[in-house]
């Protein structure tokens, strides 16, 4: 079934005027006042929140976006109500354990990660402890993981085990995961999940038509240490063919990133994990006028490579990128068919189509407890 079908068949059966709280961890959440703004124009009604000031008071359904590791005060109110809680929907922006972890590995992680415990005063214990232990096992083993981190695969592991703690004590109804791949495995854990993007939205910038006068803009954090490695590479391979590298690996949000990115010509991405690919960068750049030029994805759905941005093995993506800027016409190109391919699949209206369907469907279990069974088995 493809992305345009299943969607479709998601949005049948929505229903109206509900009242949705999203209890976040995102330090800048425009993006989830963005959707509460369209679920309001539909008759909804919708709030975001915080672990610190959260109101559960007459919500229908609640909606977790980001770590939920972060989420300890509203983790416990959701297992102390139990079955009178309101239907939870976790929405995973956040990565997930990379495709090429070991099963040994993933259960130890999952075993040692504070959010298993529900003991949020054992992290810098157990953190200490698994770090060490994770490094040795990811330098002793053959891996395609993409770096060997071991604070970002605890991270991600962390994740993991916080939805596994939810769905075992019984509050969590679904997971929304902002990747299909990411779907996918949910899916083989046993977790009933549906693919959920973050949506188009005007917080993501917009053409200014300036001069272009960076070649290759890099925005994004420098924790993993390939990335790192690779982007110096790229780097000094453009610059000796000419081209001009802006980096900028913290503090740069809202007007002052639409002014860098309308400043660019491409917008770079590398992995942290090959396993997870964050969409907003091609929002990002799509919005502003900026092709984005990507190491090949695992799962490039709903995206077509080289068409809506450009992809090549990192030996190659010098030669490509060069290429490409010397095209102009072919790069302008790119940019329109990202929007298009976004507006097509991760437009804010499509995004809360399904959102709403989703919704409806958990809380109608509240009315028909009969449905519960084919609820849990996901789409």
């Amino acid at each position: 079934m493809s992305l345009d079908d299943r969607h479709q068949a998601q949005v049948t059966g929505t229903r109206a005027g509900l009242k949705i709280a999203f209890v976040t961890s995102i330090q800048r959440p425009t993006m989830l006042h963005a959707v509460c703004d369209e679920l309001s124009r539909r008759g909804w009604s919708a709030q975001v929140m915080t672990d610190r000031d959260f109101d559960l008071s007459g919500a229908q359904c609640i909606v977790t976006v980001g770590t939920g590791i972060a989420l300890t005060r509203l983790t416990r109110a959701l297992e102390r109500l139990g079955p009178d809680r309101a239907p939870h929907i976790a929405w995973i922006t956040e990565p997930l354990p990379p495709l090429g972890i070991t099963p040994s590995m993933l259960g130890f992680c999952r075993w040692l990660s504070p959010a298993r415990w529900g003991r949020d005063g054992l992290r810098p214990v157990l953190h200490a402890f698994s770090r060490p232990v994770i490094k040795a096992m990811l330098m002793l083993q053959d891996h395609k993981i993409g770096d060997t981190d071991a604070r970002l695969v605890r991270y991600c592991c962390d994740n993991l085990a916080w939805l596994d703690r939810c769905l075992a004590r019984g509050a969590l109804d679904r997971v929304a995961a902002s990747t299909d791949l990411k779907r996918r495995q949910l899916s083989r854990w046993g977790f009933p999940a549906f693919f959920l993007p973050v949506p188009r939205h005007d917080g993501f910038g917009q053409d200014l038509a300036l001069d272009r006068t960076v070649d290759v803009l890099f925005v994004g954090r420098l924790k993993s240490r390939r990335r790192e490695k690779t982007l110096a590479q790229l780097q000094t391979d453009l610059e000796q063919r000419g081209r001009s590298v802006r980096i900028v690996s913290e503090g740069l949000y809202g007007a002052d990133r639409t002014q860098a990115v309308n400043a660019a010509r491409i917008m770079l991405h590398l992995h942290q994990f090959p396993s997870d690919t964050p969409w907003t960068r091609w929002h990002i750049a799509s919005a502003s006028g900026a092709a984005v030029a990507s190491e090949p994805l695992m799962s490039p759905e709903p995206f077509r490579p080289g068409r809506d941005y450009l992809s090549a093995p990192v030996s190659e993506l010098a030669d490509e990128i060069d290429a490409l800027l010397s095209e102009e016409d072919r790069r302008r190109e790119m940019v329109a068919n990202c929007r298009d391919r976004i507006a097509a699949t991760m437009s804010l209206p499509i995004v809360c189509d399904t959102l709403c369907a989703q919704i409806s469907e958990v809380v109608s279990v509240r009315d028909d407890p009969s449905r519960s069974n084919a609820l849990q088995r996901g789409p």
